[in-house]
């Protein structure tokens, strides 16, 4: 339908989109987006998984910032970027906007973080049972 409306549009957008460097574009936003949806889809499944999000997160944001190194030809320890400091800016400023108190305390609760004889003593036990209780009370 474009060729039939305007015949040199249609061309620039033909040869825009057959052009290497356009697809090279393209390619690079997927790789940077495709690990943020990767992220959405594993904390958009069936069970607990508030726990588990901030480390989600900061393997998105590391691998997004390597992407974007690798990409500009940049040291991660050594460079800076201000493409990734954007992007960065951004992404956390979004955390921020839905981050609170409780995803802080079921991170803090993640059993991967506590040693088998810490966990064995039951301590977590006692402290869900006190949020439950204080949940029915109605202080939370």
């Amino acid at each position: 339908f474009y060729q039939n409306d305007d015949i040199v549009k249609a061309q620039k957008i033909k040869k825009c989109i057959l052009e290497d460097e356009w697809c090279d574009k393209v390619t690079y936003f997927l790789q940077i987006i495709e690990h943020i949806w990767q992220m959405l889809r594993e904390v958009d499944k069936e069970g607990p998984m508030l726990h588990k999000v901030y480390d989600m997160w900061d393997n998105m944001i590391e691998k997004i910032q390597n992407i974007i190194f690798r990409h500009e030809q940049k040291n991660v320890a050594l460079d800076d970027s201000e493409f990734f400091d954007y992007v960065h800016r951004f992404l956390v400023g979004r955390w921020n906007k839905s981050n609170n108190p409780l995803h802080c305390m079921a991170h803090s609760l993640n059993p991967k973080y506590y040693g088998q004889i810490w966990l064995a003593r039951g301590t977590v036990v006692f402290l869900l049972i006190k949020i439950q209780k204080y949940q029915k009370i109605g202080r939370y």
